[in-house]
């Protein structure tokens, strides 16, 4: 059975998904060794999950760097429709963020709550992001 023909339209798309799928593979690889070079760090100077401050400097930069350049690959790579989804998703995360950390800040001032947590409030607020993502995503 031969093979259907291949329109430029479809060699397109999938070039462009394969693009998409090598810069999130290279920004999870990325991720990964920080996270191991954080760790046997970590481990190494045996301080109870600090790192040394070369570490700590090292990976900032290549995290800086791999966020605002993987995003900007990112963004060009993807279509209108895909922007849209990340500038809702990266609008309710904000919104989140600041009605969650005064919210809490004034409620722990009072004495009602306990003291704000800011790693919590950051992960919350990725959850919230992702969520709202993956939501507009797959919602018609």
């Amino acid at each position: 059975m031969e093979r259907p023909e291949v329109s430029d339209g479809e060699r397109a798309f999938i070039a462009k998904r394969r693009r998409l799928r090598i810069i999130i593979g290279a920004l999870l690889g990325l991720g990964l060794v920080l996270g191991i070079a954080t760790g046997i760090d970590s481990a190494r100077i045996g301080s109870g999950g600090a790192i040394s401050p070369g570490v700590a400097v090292i990976g900032v930069i290549v995290m800086l760097a791999g966020v605002l350049g993987g995003s900007w690959f990112y963004f060009r790579e993807i279509d209108e429709l895909d922007l849209r989804d990340n500038l809702i998703a990266a609008t309710v995360g904000l919104y989140f963020y600041a009605l969650v950390y005064p919210c809490w800040y004034a409620l722990s001032r009072g004495g009602i709550a306990p003291k704000t947590n800011p790693e919590m409030i950051f992960v919350a607020t990725l959850v919230v992001v992702t969520l709202t993502y993956f939501w507009k995503r797959w919602r018609p």
